[in-house]
């Protein structure tokens, strides 16, 4: 029998998640543009 274990708790982050981040390519070709809030440059 398989014991089956938890690798990564993950919770949704309203403040977040309701947007990804921009790829650092996209950010990169339009300087206009800012990442989402939460999402480091």
């Amino acid at each position: 029998m398989k014991k089956i274990g938890v690798v990564e708790l993950r919770f949704f982050n309203k403040n977040r998640d309701y947007l990804w981040p921009i790829p650092y390519i996209e950010l990169d070709t339009n300087t206009a543009m800012e990442q989402n809030p939460g999402y480091g440059n």
